[in-house]
C-alpha cells in the first residue's frame, strides 16, 4: 500500500520511472538518492576501449590450444596478424565512442538495449540467474500448524526489509575494488526493489516504481498473487515483526487455498515466460479483458518491492532445486512472476533460492542482498522479537481477485495461457553444476544432452 509517513527515503519527483536501459538518462535518480552509496559517481573510471595489440596478445595464446591441427594454427596466426589493418576502422569509432561518451561506460546502453530489452527470447533460463541460499537448518525447526516454507519466507523478508531500507535511502556503503579502493559503480542498485520489466514490442521498458510511496511485497501461492505490506510506515520503514509476517503469509496460503477450491486459477504467472513480443501482446489482451481493474491489478503487481514465491515442491536432489529456482521445475513455475527485479522461492522444507531479472541490474548487488538473507538466522530473530508487543496483522489484497471471471470466462485469454503453460511444460531438464560457497551456492547449467529441444 502507498503512504505518505516520515522516511528516511526521499519521495521522487515521479512516482514511477520508465527505463529504456540508459544508465546515463536514468543516472538523475543516483544524484536524488544520494547518500554513501552513490557518493562516488561522479568519479568512477572511464571503460577503456582495449587496443588491438594487447587484445591480440591476451587471444592468441588461449585460442592456440584449440587448433586440431597444425593448418588451423598456422591459419589463425596469419588471421591476427592481418587483423589490426582489418579492424582499424571500427578500433577508431569504437575510440571517437568513447572519447563522446559523457557516461562511464561507452558500452552501457548498447548493452542493456541490444544484450537485453531488445532480446526477444523468453527471459526464462535465457537471461535470468538464480542463487541457492544457504539453508537455515540450524534455528529453524518443525512447530506444529507453522510450514517452514512460511517460517523461512518470514525471515527472508525481515532480512530484505532492512536491506532495502538501506539501499533505498542511499546509506548502503558504495562498494570499491583492489587496494587502491577504486569505486565500483551504484547505479545497478535503484532497480532492485519495486521494480520490473515491462513487455513492449521490438524492445521492452523497465519501471522503477518510488519506494517511499510502496510498501508492500508480492506473495505467490498456487499461481495466485497477493500484496502485502512487509515494512512498517509508522515506523520508518522498518520491517515488521516476523510474527506478523508469519501471519501475513498464512493468511495467503488460506485465501490461496480457497480461491483455488472454488475457481481453477488463472496462473497468469506462466505468460511473464514466453516470448518476448508475444508476452507483449498477451498483456495488451489482458489490458482490454479487465480494463482499469486489470491496469490497477498489474501496476500493484509491478510496484511491489520483490515476489515470494511459496512454492508447494520439495525437492531433494540439488538438480531438482537449482531447477525449481531457475525456471519452476514441476508446478512451481505458475508461481513466479519472472519479470519482477527478484523472485524470492521457498520451498515446503525451508530451502530459499533467488531468481534474478538481468536486464538491468548484474548479480554482484544481488549478492550482498543474498549473503545479508543467509546471514539472518530464523532463530535469532524470534529472540529479538520476544520483548514485542503482539504480532500486527499485515493487510493483504488478492492482486487479480476483481479480474478472476473476466479472464477466466473469456476463451481466447484462456487458451492463451493454457499454450504457454504447455510450451512450459516442453523446458527441458538441465545438467546442473554446482560451486559452494559459504552463504550461495553458485550454479552453472548446461543442457541436457538428451533432452527434447
Amino acid at each position: 500500500s502507498s503512504s505518505s509517513s516520515s522516511s528516511i527515503m526521499k519521495r521522487w519527483p515521479q512516482p514511477v520511472v520508465v527505463s529504456h536501459g540508459d544508465y546515463e538518462q536514468d543516472a538523475a535518480l543516483d544524484d536524488f538518492i544520494g547518500g554513501p552509496l552513490y557518493s562516488q559517481q561522479k568519479n568512477l573510471p572511464k571503460l577503456p576501449v582495449p587496443s588491438i595489440e594487447n587484445t591480440l596478445k591476451i587471444f592468441l595464446p588461449s585460442a592456440l590450444p584449440l587448433a586440431e591441427s597444425e593448418e588451423e594454427a598456422q591459419n589463425l596466426i596469419q588471421a591476427c596478424e592481418s587483423f589490426p589493418q582489418e579492424a582499424l576502422k571500427l578500433q577508431e569509432r569504437l575510440e571517437a565512442r568513447r572519447d563522446e561518451t559523457s557516461d562511464s561506460s561507452w558500452l552501457q546502453l548498447w548493452w542493456n538495449q541490444e544484450g537485453y530489452l531488445k532480446y526477444r527470447e523468453p527471459v526464462v533460463i535465457n537471461v535470468s540467474y538464480f542463487f541457492n541460499i544457504k539453508h537455515d537448518d540450524e534455528t529453524i525447526k518443525d512447530v506444529e500448524g507453522k510450514p517452514l516454507g512460511v517460517m523461512r519466507g518470514a525471515a527472508a523478508l525481515v532480512a530484505l526489509g532492512q536491506y532495502r531500507k538501506q539501499v533505498c535511502s542511499g546509506q548502503t556503503p558504495q562498494e570499491t575494488i583492489g587496494k587502491k579502493n577504486i569505486p565500483l559503480c551504484s547505479t545497478a542498485f535503484k532497480y532492485m526493489f519495486h521494480g520490473c520489466r515491462i513487455p513492449k514490442k521490438d524492445q521492452d521498458v523497465y519501471k522503477m516504481y518510488d519506494p517511499s510511496l510502496y510498501k508492500h511485497c508480492i506473495v505467490a501461492v498456487k499461481g495466485q498473487f497477493f500484496a502485502m505490506d512487509f515494512v512498517d510506515a509508522e515506523n520508518n520503514d522498518e520491517p515488521l515483526s516476523l510474527e506478523s509476517l508469519e501471519a501475513g503469509l498464512m493468511k495467503c496460503i488460506t485465501l490461496a487455498e480457497k480461491n483455488r477450491n472454488e475457481h481453477h486459477g488463472l496462473d497468469l504467472g506462466v505468460l511473464t515466460a514466453d516470448h518476448r513480443d508475444k508476452w507483449a501482446e498477451n498483456r495488451e489482451r489482458l489490458l482490454q479483458v479487465g480494463g482499469e481493474a486489470m491496469e490497477k491489478a498489474l501496476c500493484k503487481l509491478e510496484s511491489g518491492a520483490i515476489v515470494l514465491c511459496l512454492d508447494d515442491d520439495d525437492p531433494i536432489s540439488l538438480r531438482q532445486l537449482s531447477n525449481t529456482f531457475w525456471h519452476g521445475y514441476n508446478e512451481s513455475h505458475i508461481n513466479r512472476w519472472f519479470d519482477k527485479s527478484i523472485n524470492l522461492m521457498c520451498q515446503s522444507d525451508g530451502k530459499l533460492g533467488f531468481l534474478g531479472e538481468h536486464s538491468m541490474a548484474d548479480a554482484m548487488p544481488a549478492v550482498g542482498l543474498c549473503e545479508f538473507i543467509a546471514e539472518t538466522k530464523y532463530g535469532n530473530l524470534v529472540n529479538a522479537s520476544r520483548d514485542k508487543s503482539s504480532a500486527k496483522i499485515p493487510a493483504v489484497e488478492n492482486i487479480f481477485g476483481e479480474v478472476m471471471d473476466l479472464v477466466a470466462k473469456n476463451d481466447e485469454m484462456m487458451s492463451c495461457i493454457e499454450e504457454c503453460k504447455y510450451e512450459k511444460f516442453l523446458l527441458s531438464d538441465l545438467n546442473i553444476f554446482c560451486i559452494d560457497d559459504q552463504c550461495i551456492s553458485y550454479l552453472l547449467a548446461f543442457p541436457n544432452e538428451n533432452s527434447s529441444p
